[in-house]
């Protein structure tokens, strides 16, 4: 089966140029960054969003070969940006603030739609962001704000002006010159180190030799976002699929929802309209748990509850085949509990996909205590036929992603209640690559996940141990992230918004635990993140849960936002 037509869109969203940055030098980098990258993003259309820079910005903008559309938020100017959208006619997408200091409220509302849910790559974004994180980032002289990437500055265009102005000898000598500085920096060495270590990581020791199963019909268990993301994957890639949910209008629902997914894909010209045809008449979503029989493979996609999984898994060792492979999407719960629940737990194993599963590349493939090599085997084959990038871990709550991003939030925390603000934080984090601080990713993820989770540990945690109940807080007042419109920020203009009553709850924490707060500066900041990261990646290996340093820096480049030219969190640290 052939695969999907693919049309990534990149969108960067920068302050106003300074006064030594050229709009179309800056389109020209652009252009070099994503074709040296192989980001699969075409460059048929450039659109430039310009909200109140210079005519002579407009100007080169149109000389430099992109449409400019002026002041989007009203009139003429909004009406063009909005027929953009709605023909997908546009391939990169440059919004620039203008000379204005704050972003217009009406911009969240005109471009979240489109940072959150179509463009590939965002970046520098002031609005909101992410798609793939840490894809493009671009110097600091083209704008005010923008975080710096040497790997990407402007030494070929350099090159380029050299060849009008220069003798071809000292031409060559500068190339060769430049080569050097960029083959020696620090980013070109920690992108060495994410290539090989994607080569490394499907590599397993034990499966030598071990052949997988063979896999055709696959279930899935719950066909909402994530389930749905999982599906439409797993249908591109040449599978026939049962979906399964608890009532005939659930079903109904589940399907609509996939087939919405691949109507939006053929809407933006990525897919072929026969293909998205011929996916659909693979697919079956049920009410019914007896129709997954045929099943090789079944993966759940429900809450994620213990009870509610191994009552599933219970329910389906009657209903499978003895050789169909039982996977679980859990993303915190220990799958050696669920496996245990099973009459055959040689049979489950973990596949935790990243939502939007369709999308996010990254599936950690989860090595329980009972798993039979030739399941292993094919989990690895099927992620892979999938197009992810699959990361053998062992069976752990958290497994190596969410490990290490709990040990990262909490140190995070600690250094709110001791004084710094969570957009501090942010500020820090986001200057040093990610596309977005923590608190905003909390917000974007919700925070009743981690919240269950906490209240499930409540009753084993150490009273010893230093614990921060400023999130738990925030969840009792209903504060869950941009889905309630209020989490560690505001959300209610559609912009996110530093909260004065989140700053209230924070100081009368402190007050309540004595704390006297003290300034935390970003260098502090991101030292003692980074250190947290690294600090649970050694226990991960320690313990075997994580087979190399590696793969730590894979799931948190992959599935967590850390810039890959910083190489991830073990790279940074030298561990590596």
């Amino acid at each position: 089966m052939p695969d999907a037509p693919a049309r990534p869109m990149a969108a960067i969203v920068i302050p106003a140029l300074n006064e030594e940055g050229n709009i179309g030098d800056l389109i020209a980098e652009i252009r070099d960054a994503i074709t040296t990258r192989d980001l699969g993003v075409e460059m048929r259309r450039i659109c430039v969003v310009d909200n109140g820079s210079t005519d002579a910005t407009a100007e080169r903008a149109c000389h430099a070969g992109a449409t400019v559309v002026s002041e989007p938020v009203r009139g003429y100017g909004r009406a063009c940006f909005a027929g953009l959208m709605a023909n997908d006619d546009v391939d990169i997408l440059i919004y620039m603030d203008g000379d204005r200091a704050e972003v217009p409220a009406e911009l969240p509302l005109l471009l979240g739609p489109l940072l959150a849910g179509e463009a590939d790559f965002v970046v520098g974004s002031r609005v909101l962001g992410h798609a793939e994180p840490g894809a493009l980032s671009f110097p600091q002289r083209f704008g005010n704000g923008i975080a710096g990437d040497p790997v990407c500055q402007a030494e070929p265009n350099g090159l380029v002006r050299m060849a009008a102005t220069a003798s071809l000898k000292d031409g060559l000598v500068e190339e060769r010159a430049t080569f050097l500085r960029l083959r020696d920096s620090r980013e070109a060495e920690a992108l060495r180190h994410v290539f090989f270590a994607e080569r490394a990581a499907g590599k397993v020791d034990k499966l030598d030799g071990v052949a997988p199963r063979e896999v055709k019909t696959v279930g899935i268990v719950g066909t909402g976002l994530m389930g749905a993301g999982i599906a439409v994957a797993t249908l591109t890639a040449g599978y026939r699929l049962i979906g399964v949910e608890q009532t005939v209008e659930a079903a109904a629902a589940g399907a609509e929802r996939i087939a919405g997914m691949l109507d939006k894909t053929v809407q933006s010209g990525r897919l072929a309209a026969a293909l998205r045809d011929e996916y659909l008449a693979r697919l079956a979503v049920v009410a019914d748990p007896a129709e997954l029989a045929p099943a090789d493979l079944v993966i759940e996609a429900v809450f994620d509850d213990l009870a509610v999984k191994t009552d599933l898994f219970r329910k389906l060792d009657s209903i499978v085949r003895p050789d169909a492979i039982l996977a679980t999407n859990t993303s915190y719960l220990n799958p050696d509990e669920i496996a245990a629940a099973t009459a055959n737990p040689e049979r489950v194993v973990g596949l935790h996909f990243f939502s939007p599963a369709n999308i996010m590349r990254l599936t950690e493939v989860v090595d329980c205590k009972a798993t039979a090599p030739d399941v292993l085997a094919t989990a690895l084959a099927f992620a892979k036929k999938l197009g992810k990038l699959p990361v053998v871990t062992g069976a752990t709550e958290g497994f190596i992603g969410n490990r290490i991003y709990s040990a990262y939030r909490r140190e995070a925390e600690f250094m709110v209640e001791d004084g710094a603000e969570p957009q501090e934080v942010d500020a820090a984090l986001e200057g040093f690559g990610f596309p977005m601080g923590i608190f905003a990713v909390n917000d974007m993820a919700g925070l009743e996940i981690a919240w269950a989770r906490r209240k499930r540990q409540a009753a084993t945690r150490d009273p010893k141990e230093r614990y921060v109940e400023i999130a738990d807080r925030l969840c009792e007042a209903g504060r869950f992230g941009r889905k309630s419109g209020r989490g560690w920020y505001d959300y209610s203009s559609g912009a996110r918004a530093v909260d004065p009553a989140v700053t209230a709850l924070i100081e009368a924490a402190r007050v309540a635990k004595g704390i006297v707060p003290r300034s935390f500066s970003a260098g502090e900041i991101v030292t003692r993140l980074l250190k947290a990261m690294a600090d649970e990646g050694r226990a991960l290996l320690a313990e075997g849960i994580a087979a190399r340093a590696s793969d730590i820096d894979l799931v948190m480049i992959n599935g967590y936002g850390f810039p890959a030219h910083k190489g991830g969190p073990m790279f940074a640290a030298g561990l590596a």
